[in-house]
């Protein structure tokens, strides 16, 4: 035998210890999800959402995974997994909401009624985008979405009656004899509430330059998902508008710079929402209507704007809403208003069917459409001789 025969014949590795190699070569399968941590998941689906939406939504986001995490570990023992991520995992969770209140911005509970069916849908869409995520290019978390098959409740049939008449009277009424710069910006920013019908960041972040005071044009820059749209109010409101602007710029000549915000603090300083809800309940409280809260007087602002006659399109393009669908749950809250609207309209009360000696003939009468059609015909007619 050659020395390289031997040497080969020395070098050769067993039979079964190239098993052994070949299976620690096999590389795992590509559709098992990795057990990584799921708050360090999380974090990366923030990251990637700080590219694409608004920093309310990204918040939003957060907080309610962040809940989701913790229920997590407390039925667990330890950290969560992503792949403890899983269907029953959500409904249970789901099921487990019904019995907390909601929470508010930096994780305060708001009273201790149990949670809308309205807040659980939504913590319950954002877990569900999250899973959706985590199938998407560069990420591919999972093969598959975990959650594809999670259902949400069936949304509320019910909706709160607006504010009336009466109860607006007495909240402007609190506010409208301070003779102080507070005092006018008080009621300029209810006026603004009630007219406009904007959402309550919007008026946080309206800037001087957004505001055309000579004619009450809003332009609300930063609306819902980064979009743009003009709001125009009344005469009374532009009026307060107006009075508050002269009082707030003869404080001081930065307060009127145009990228200043438009409704200042004690400090000269933007609005944030948590200032605004105090600032509403203060007023609240003082008026005698307890039950008034920022999005309350949004929808009294939308019934009333369609009780004056407005159409839904009109009213979409006012409240910035991206679908009409949303648009017409205000139809539901304006059904007293509408319904004596319907009442001026009753086909019944107009031919007078139920009169008394009212003929048969009468009764049969031609419709009001059939004679317009006539008259056109009539007209077609004689243009034609």
């Amino acid at each position: 035998m050659s020395k390289l025969s031997k040497l080969s014949k020395s070098t050769r590795l067993p039979a079964q210890a190239g098993r052994s190699v070949g299976k620690l070569a096999k590389r795992p399968s590509a559709t098992k999800a990795p057990d990584l941590l799921l708050d360090r998941i999380i974090d990366e689906f923030v990251y990637a959402y700080q590219q694409i939406a608004s920093p309310a939504t990204v918040r939003t986001y957060k907080g309610t995974l962040h809940v989701f995490s913790t229920f997590l570990r407390d039925k667990l023992g330890r950290d969560p997994l992503l792949s403890d991520l899983t269907l029953q995992a959500a409904q249970e969770w789901g099921a487990s909401l019904q019995q907390r209140p909601k929470l508010l911005y930096g994780g305060q509970l708001e009273g201790d009624a149990p949670m809308s069916v309205e807040s659980r849908r939504s913590y319950l869409r954002t877990l569900r985008v999250f899973s959706n995520w985590l199938i998407k290019e560069p990420y591919r978390y999972c093969a598959e979405s975990p959650l594809r098959y999670l259902t949400l409740p069936r949304p509320s049939q019910t909706y709160k009656l607006p504010l009336t008449e009466e109860e607006l009277a007495r909240l402007l009424a609190s506010v409208a004899n301070e003779p102080t710069i507070f005092g006018a910006r008080d009621l300029a920013m209810l006026l603004l509430l009630i007219d406009g019908g904007v959402r309550a960041m919007e008026l946080a972040k309206l800037r001087i330059a957004d505001v055309t005071l000579a004619s009450g044009l809003i332009l609300v820059a930063h609306g819902k998902g980064g979009k743009t749209r003009a709001v125009t109010v009344g005469d009374d409101t532009r009026q307060a508008l107006r009075r508050y602007a002269v009082l707030r710029d003869s404080q001081s000549d930065t307060r009127s710079a145009p990228d200043q915000p438009f409704f200042q603090s004690a400090l000269g300083k933007a609005f944030g929402y948590a200032g605004l809800r105090s600032w509403l309940r203060r007023i609240a409280v003082r008026a005698g209507v307890p039950r008034a809260h920022l999005h309350l007087i949004r929808h009294t602002s939308a019934v009333e704007t369609l009780a004056v006659g407005a159409d839904l399109r009109t009213l979409q393009l006012k409240l910035g809403h991206s679908s009409i669908m949303t648009t017409q749950c205000y139809l539901n809250m304006a059904s007293q208003q509408l319904s004596e609207r319907q009442r001026e309209f009753s086909p019944v009360d107009r031919l007078r069917l139920m009169s008394p000696g009212v003929t048969k003939a009468a009764k049969a009468r031609t419709p009001t459409w059939r004679h317009s059609q006539r008259a056109t015909h009539s007209s077609t007619e004689k243009k034609g001789e």
